[in-house]
């Protein structure tokens, strides 16, 4: 990070980024921490940017203002002189660049919720599993009592025809 702006009335921060490599730079992931001006945290933001920045060029992208609806001011930047209490300081930290998403574009925390994406599905997968074994046994369980059902069937037909031929015989006596 080069620059960080915000005046009192700014709906936006600006912030300039250098690009020290010897590769173009795309798709950055950063956090802003918010500090007051002992050093004390005030808040942190994670941001995920999708920008291209040439090797050695600088660029500069817009984030939303911190607490702009409180009239809060980078230190650097107009600040409102009734309010003084109102300025802060911030602390950059690179955490990746590079990262391509869906259609090649950054998506929030790529690496991270990829990674969480994968566990996802193979818990996922798992439970599948455990539902087609589930579902086996149900069908086993099924299979058995239908073929039960289908043999008390066969013997009611029996038993009846038993019958009827007992019946015919007895007729013919």
């Amino acid at each position: 990070m080069v620059t960080y702006e915000q005046g009192w009335m700014d709906t936006n921060g600006a912030l300039s980024l250098k690009n020290n490599t010897g590769v173009e730079v795309k798709n950055v992931v950063f956090l802003i921490t918010y500090l007051d001006m002992s050093g004390n945290e005030l808040d942190y933001e994670e941001f995920n940017k999708s920008v291209s920045i040439a090797p050695g060029k600088t660029k500069k992208i817009d984030i939303p203002a911190y607490e702009q609806e409180r009239f809060y001011h980078y230190y650097k930047s107009p600040g409102n002189e009734m309010e003084p209490k109102t300025a802060f300081k911030i602390k950059f930290q690179l955490k990746d660049y590079n990262i391509e998403g869906k259609d090649g574009e950054i998506n929030s925390s790529s690496l991270i919720r990829g990674k969480v994406e994968v566990t996802e599905i193979l818990v996922f997968l798992q439970t599948i599993r455990e539902v087609e074994q589930v579902k086996g046994q149900l069908h086993a369980n099924l299979m058995k009592e239908h073929f039960q059902v289908v043999l008390a069937v066969m013997n009611l037909h029996i038993l009846v025809a038993a019958e009827a031929v007992l019946d015919g015989i007895t007729g013919l006596m």
